[in-house]
């Protein structure tokens, strides 16, 4: 955050009118895990400011944890489908 933030800062880039209203519906960013790790890690940006080895290290990391969160089976699916299966 603090990298886009700066980088805006730096290069005056226009943040677009301000929002009305429900901000929630214009949103852009990925909502979905794996997405937004994946838009990370293909982020020269982040590259420039964080450098390449970080960027490639922390997507790792954060897939590594996505895995393992995706391999765990939440107790209210256990409940509706496992339990009496």
């Amino acid at each position: 955050m603090l990298a886009g933030i700066h980088h805006g800062l730096t290069q005056h880039c226009d943040p677009g009118p301000p929002v009305s209203g429900n901000g929630y519906g214009a949103a852009t960013l990925p909502t979905v895990w794996v997405n937004a790790i994946d838009a990370f890690a293909a982020s020269g940006r982040m590259a420039d400011y964080l450098g390449p080895r970080f960027v490639e290290m922390y997507a790792t990391m954060k897939r590594a944890e996505h895995e393992r969160y995706s391999a765990l089976v939440p107790s209210l699916d256990y409940a509706w489908y496992l339990r009496n299966a």
